[in-house]
């Protein structure tokens, strides 16, 4: 979430939209705090949509005071952050754990893979494809294909009381 702010010289004077937006948005966001210089922006930026998407996604508040917004630079001075300092980096599953997991979907009775949000996606559908293709006859005969989930499931998701696999 982007916020305005007040100039940062007026910051503790009472200047207009003049609230702690970063201490207020903090509980409610997986980080939150407010651009200092024009200088960083981009990176503020881009820090924010990676922490954003690193995880399990979420929000991020970056409050932009009006100055900075305003200001003007000379192009050789803006620092463009890298394209790879948006990415956030793999969550990547310990060997013990992907072998405990393949475990049990090889020995369910009924096997349903639901995958989160974050396989919703091209590369994760046809990982999604290559997993039902890989097990066709389980698949054909328990009738449940891999499903990736669009949202992750609330307290009051149909998917907390789904049956047993």
């Amino acid at each position: 979430m982007l916020s305005g702010h007040t100039e940062t010289d007026q910051l503790g004077r009472g200047g207009f939209q003049e609230l702690r937006q970063a201490d207020v948005a903090a509980p409610m966001a997986k980080a939150s705090w407010t651009a200092t210089s024009v200088a960083t922006l981009g990176a503020d930026v881009a820090k924010a949509i990676r922490i954003a998407r690193s995880g399990r996604p979420g929000p991020v508040h970056l409050s932009l005071p009006s100055d900075l917004l305003d200001a003007t630079m000379p192009a050789d001075d803006v620092a463009w952050p890298d394209p790879a300092a948006f990415a956030a980096p793999a969550v990547a599953l310990g060997d013990a754990a992907a072998d405990a997991i393949l475990g049990i979907v090889a020995t369910a009775q009924r096997p349903f893979v639901l995958a989160g949000p974050a396989m919703a996606n091209r590369t994760g559908r046809d990982l999604l494809a290559a997993h039902r293709a890989s097990n066709a006859g389980a698949d054909r005969d328990h009738g449940k294909p891999p499903a990736a989930s669009t949202t992750p499931p609330s307290a009051r998701s149909p998917m907390r009381s789904a049956a047993p696999i």
